[in-house]
C-alpha cells in the first residue's frame, strides 16, 4: 500500500510539472494569426507537410490547448488545426493559397502569421522535416467538388402530362397497374430536402391543358428537363438571415481599411482630394472614399453630411449611413441590418450595435462578433466597446462582454474613461460591487458625458444594495438634472435624483419627483416598503379612494400590505390587495386584515380552502372571534401549539380536556370543578352545626370515635352520615381554596405588564 501511495502521488507530480501550450487567434486584414503562449521557452522547428504545415517543440511534454483557436477566426485559410498522436507536433491544415511564417515574439511566445499569397523565395518554412520526403508543392484552395457527367438522355418523360393512349373497345380491364406513390413521396421527400439544403431551386413551369380521358395510367417524368435546377455545393453557412436575406459580406464592411495608421493629417488631403470633376460632377469613387475615410475615423455627422451635401447615390450609401449613426450612438433611421445578427460575417457586430438592446430571445452569433470587433481599429474598438458590451450585459453574457474587454486592454495606453466606465459595469454585472463603487466614485469625480452616466450607475448600484446615499451625491445628481433638463440624459438624472434621495431616507421629497420621473415609481416603492419609517409610510402608503394603485412588483406590494396591517390601517392595506384575492399569501394577508377589521367570517371566507399552517392559526383566532372555542381549540391541537389550546379551552369551559391534559395551576383547578357532584347540595349549603331538617337526630354514638377497619372484613356500602359529610365538604372547600389562591398568583391579570 505504501509503494502505490508513492507512486500515486508520483504521477500527481509529474501531471502538474508537464507543461501546458495555450493557442490563441486574431483576424487580420490579409493574413491571420496565431499565438502560441508556452508556459516555458522552448525552441521549435516548422515545416511543410501535404495539407498544411507542423510545428515541433524541442520538448514532448507540452500539453496543446485548442479550445481558443477559431473563436475569433473564420476557417478560410486555417482550416483544421490538432496535434499529431504520434510525433506530438502541433499540425495546420490549410485551405487556402497561402503560406505561413513562425517567429519568436519573445521567449515563451510563438506566432505564426498566415498570409495569402505564395511565399517569399527560399523560405525554409516551405521545406519538411523529414529529409527524406519529396518536396512539397505550392498550397492551394480547397477543391471544388464536381458532380460526375451524366449521359444524356435523348427524351424525356414528363408524369404530369397524360399519354393519349388509343381507343379500345370496351372490355374488362386487368387490375390497377403497380402503385407509384411512394416512388413520387420519395422524390417529393429528396426534392425538398435538396431546397431546404438549397442544393435545389424549384422552379415549377405551369401544368400544360390536357383534355382528361378516363383511366390514366400513373406516369413518372424522368430526363434533364425536371423543371428545378441543382446547385453544385450546399450554401456555406452563415451567410443567410433568419428570414433569408443574405448577409452583407466583409469586403463591404472592412472598415480597418479604410485607413491606414499614418498621421490622420497626412491621410486627410488624399481622403477628400477629387470629390468633384469637369462640370462640377460628382467622382463615385472619390466620394466613396472620402465617405469611407470619416467613417474609419469614427466621425459619423461629417460622413452623412458629405453624402448628404453630394447627392449621390452609391450602392453601399444605406449602409454608410446607418453605420454613421451608429458611429454617433444614435438610432439608424434605416436598418440595412437587419436581423444580421445570426451572419458569420462583419455583419453581426454592427447588428448588434444597431440595436437598443438584445432581447432574451435573441441568439447573436458571438463568434462572428468578437472577430469583427478585433479587427477594427483601436480607436474605434475604445469607441464602440463600451456600446456593444452592454448590449450583451443586458443578456448577462458576461462572458462575451470579458471578451470585448479584453481585446480593448490588450493594445498598450490608457483605454478612457469610458473604458473603465464598461469596466466598472461588468464588475457590478459579475457580483463585484465594492469595485464597482470605487471605479464609479472616481470615475463620477471627473467631467463629461462619462462622469454624469458613472453617477447614474453609482445611484443605480447602491440602490440596488439597499444603502444609503451621502448628501453629497444627492446635490450633485440634482445639479446635473437640472444642467441636462429636456434632454435624454436629464430624463435619466431625474430618475436618479429620486432614487437618491429616498436611499438619503427623504422620501417625500423623492415621490414628489413622480410627476416628471415616472420611470423610478416602481423602485421607489419598493425603498419605502423595505426602508421607509412609519410615518413615511403612513404619509405615502395609506392612498385616498378611488386612487389607481401603482403598478409595482408582487413582493413590494405585499410588503406595503404587511406593514399596514402591522400599523393598524387594514382599510388601507386591502387597498393594496388584488381583487379577486387568489394567490396564497394574498389570501393571508387579507384575512389578517379582515381580522383586525373583527369580521371572523369574512376571514373564514377568505381562508376558505387554504389548507396551510399559517392559514389554519388565523381560522381559529377568527373561530374564537366568533364565539366557538372549543373548534379554535381543535384547531390548535392539530398544530401543536398547546398554550393556544389550553386557552380555547379555558374559553370553551372544557374542564375535563384541562384536566386531563392542562398545565398547573389551571390543571388543578379543572380537576375540582370536573369532580364536582352534578346534583345534590354544593360544598357548604348545609352549616355545620345545624342538624340536616331530614336527617335524624344526632346520638352520642355518631360522634364516638369509629375504630380502624380490619382489612379482611366487606367494605360498608352505606353512605356516610352527617358527620362525614361535612368533613368531606371541608376536604373539598379547602382544596378548592388552594386552587383559587395558586390561580390568583400564577396567572396575571388581564391587562397586566
Amino acid at each position: 500500500m505504501r509503494i502505490l501511495i508513492i507512486l500515486f502521488f508520483f504521477g500527481l507530480s509529474f501531471a502538474a510539472s508537464a507543461a501546458t501550450v495555450v493557442v490563441k487567434s486574431g483576424e487580420h486584414d490579409g493574413f491571420s494569426r496565431l499565438v502560441l503562449e508556452l508556459s516555458e521557452p522552448s525552441a521549435f522547428v516548422m515545416g511543410r507537410t501535404e495539407d498544411g504545415y507542423e510545428l515541433r517543440l524541442s520538448r514532448n511534454d507540452f500539453r496543446f490547448d485548442l479550445t481558443r483557436v477559431f473563436r475569433l477566426i473564420p476557417r478560410d485559410r486555417l482550416a483544421a488545426i490538432w496535434v499529431d498522436p504520434k510525433s506530438g507536433a502541433l499540425r495546420l491544415g490549410i485551405g487556402c493559397a497561402c503560406h505561413a511564417i513562425p517567429f519568436e515574439f519573445r521567449p515563451g511566445l510563438i506566432v505564426i502569421d498566415l498570409k495569402d499569397g505564395p511565399p517569399p523565395a527560399g523560405s525554409s518554412f516551405e521545406l519538411a522535416l523529414d529529409p527524406a520526403a519529396a518536396a512539397m508543392p505550392l498550397l492551394t484552395g480547397r477543391a471544388t467538388r464536381r458532380p460526375h457527367p451524366r449521359p444524356e438522355t435523348p427524351t424525356s418523360y414528363d408524369w404530369r402530362t397524360a399519354m393519349p393512349r388509343p381507343a379500345v373497345p370496351a372490355v374488362s380491364l386487368p387490375g390497377a397497374g403497380p402503385d407509384m406513390a411512394p416512388l413520387r413521396d420519395a422524390l417529393l421527400r429528396q426534392i425538398s430536402d435538396g431546397a431546404a439544403r438549397g442544393v435545389v431551386d424549384a422552379t415549377m413551369p405551369p401544368l400544360p391543358q390536357v383534355a382528361a380521358e378516363p383511366r390514366q395510367l400513373a406516369q413518372v417524368r424522368i430526363g434533364q428537363d425536371l423543371g428545378m435546377a441543382a446547385g453544385v455545393e450546399p450554401r456555406a453557412p452563415g451567410l443567410l438571415t433568419a428570414k433569408g436575406a443574405n448577409c452583407l459580406p466583409d469586403e463591404r464592411l472592412d472598415i480597418a481599411s479604410w485607413g491606414q495608421e499614418t498621421p490622420i493629417v497626412d491621410q486627410m488631403a488624399d481622403a477628400l482630394a477629387g470629390l468633384t470633376g469637369e462640370f462640377d460632377k460628382v467622382q463615385d469613387e472619390a466620394l466613396a472614399r472620402a465617405v469611407r475615410f470619416y467613417l474609419y475615423l469614427g466621425f459619423g455627422a461629417e460622413a452623412r453630411q458629405l453624402l448628404q451635401s453630394l447627392n449621390a447615390t452609391p450602392e453601399d450609401r444605406r449602409v454608410w449611413e446607418a453605420m454613421a449613426e451608429i458611429l454617433d450612438e444614435r438610432m439608424a433611421v434605416d436598418a440595412p441590418f437587419a436581423g444580421m445578427e445570426v451572419c458569420d460575417t462583419a455583419a453581426a457586430l454592427w447588428s448588434v450595435l444597431a440595436r437598443p438592446q438584445l432581447g432574451p430571445a435573441d441568439r447573436p452569433h458571438s463568434a462572428a462578433v468578437l472577430r469583427s470587433f478585433s479587427a477594427l481599429p483601436l480607436h474605434l474598438r475604445r469607441h464602440l466597446g463600451p456600446i456593444l458590451s452592454e448590449r450583451f450585459l443586458s443578456q448577462q453574457d458576461t462572458e462575451t462582454a470579458r471578451a470585448i474587454r479584453d481585446a480593448i486592454l490588450r493594445a498598450p495606453g490608457d483605454p478612457g474613461p469610458a473604458v473603465r466606465l464598461m469596466e466598472a459595469r461588468l464588475d457590478l454585472a459579475q457580483g463585484d460591487t465594492a469595485a464597482a463603487d470605487t471605479a464609479l466614485t472616481e470615475l463620477s469625480a471627473g467631467g463629461g458625458a462619462t462622469a454624469t452616466k458613472a453617477l447614474i450607475d453609482f445611484v443605480d448600484s447602491r440602490v440596488a444594495q439597499d444603502k444609503p446615499i451621502d448628501a453629497a451625491t444627492v446635490t450633485a445628481v440634482a445639479a446635473l438634472a437640472h444642467e441636462h433638463r429636456g434632454t435624454e440624459i436629464g430624463v435619466k438624472l431625474l430618475r436618479a435624483q429620486a432614487l437618491a434621495l429616498a436611499g438619503a431616507g427623504e422620501f417625500r421629497e423623492a415621490f414628489d419627483l413622480l410627476s416628471v420621473a415616472p420611470g423610478a415609481s416602481a423602485e421607489l416603492w419598493r425603498m419605502l416598503a423595505g426602508q421607509g419609517t412609519d410615518a413615511d409610510l403612513m404619509a405615502l402608503a395609506i392612498l385616498p379612494a378611488a386612487t389607481p394603485m401603482p403598478q409595482v412588483a408582487v413582493p413590494t406590494r405585499r410588503k406595503l400590505t404587511e406593514r399596514l396591517v402591522g400599523l393598524g390601517f387594514s382599510e388601507a392595506a386591502l387597498a393594496w390587495l388584488p381583487q379577486p384575492v387568489v394567490e396564497g399569501a394574498d389570501r393571508l394577508l387579507a384575512a389578517a386584515a379582515e381580522m383586525q377589521r373583527r369580521d371572523g367570517r369574512a376571514a373564514l371566507r377568505v381562508l376558505a380552502g387554504l389548507e396551510t399552517a399559517e392559514a389554519d392559526a388565523l381560522r381559529a383566532q377568527a373561530q374564537t372571534l366568533l364565539g366557538d372555542p372549543a373548534a379554535a381549540a381543535a384547531v390548535y391541537a392539530t398544530l401543536g401549539e398547546a398554550e393556544a389550546e389550553q386557552r380555547s379551552s379555558r374559553q370553551a369551559q372544557d374542564w375535563a380536556r384541562l384536566a386531563a391534559e392542562g398545565a398547573e395551576p389551571w390543571r388543578t383547578a379543572a380537576g375540582t370543578v370536573s369532580a364536582a357532584p352534578a346534583a345534590g347540595p354544593a360544598v357548604g349549603d348545609a352549616p355545620l352545626n345545624a342538624a340536616d331538617a331530614n336527617a335524624a337526630p344526632m346520638t352520642v354514638a355518631d360522634t364516638t370515635p369509629v375504630p380502624p377497619a380490619d382489612a379482611n372484613a366487606v367494605p360498608e356500602t352505606d353512605p356516610p352520615g352527617p358527620l362525614a359529610r361535612s368533613r368531606q365538604a371541608l376536604a373539598e372547600s379547602a382544596g378548592t381554596r388552594q386552587a383559587l389562591e395558586a390561580l390568583l398568583s400564577g396567572v396575571p391579570a388581564p391587562g397586566a405588564p
